[in-house]
């Protein structure tokens, strides 16, 4: 838990995100969001520091590092506090597809980005995400 704290505050900008991408920790903890080992406290901070990731490093994070394709396939695991689990999923699905849509005003939207069809599926995943987690 220390680590993925550290993780999460530290990520400030590109280049602290390159360093924690250089030890492949976005990968590293998507498996092990997906594992399912941990309550739902060690579920929400995987997510968060996932979701702080994209912030800073979003090109890097959602058109390089299979983020967007992993928030399509990812589960929310059976556990207690699973809807704390389902709301901070759906924040996480916001923040790519917002990220994703600043970047394709930045290029005048000329480059081709993730699939459109891979955006409206994640928008309608999070609305659902997070209308079961109220």
């Amino acid at each position: 838990m220390f680590a993925l704290r550290l993780l999460r505050d530290g990520t400030r900008d590109p280049w602290s995100y390159s360093c924690a991408s250089r030890k492949h920790a976005p990968p590293l903890i998507m498996g092990y969001f997906d594992s399912g080992i941990g309550g739902a406290e060690e579920k929400v901070l995987e997510l968060e520091v996932l979701g702080q990731m994209c912030e800073q490093a979003g090109r890097q994070m959602i058109r390089g590092g299979g983020y967007a394709h992993w928030l399509d396939v990812v589960r929310v695991p059976e556990a207690k506090g699973k809807y704390r689990i389902r709301r901070q999923l759906g924040r996480n699905i916001r923040r790519a597809v917002e990220v994703e849509r600043r970047m394709r005003e930045e290029e005048g939207g000329e480059v081709e980005g993730i699939q459109d069809h891979i955006i409206e599926r994640l928008k309608k995943k999070a609305e659902r995400l997070l209308g079961e987690a109220k």
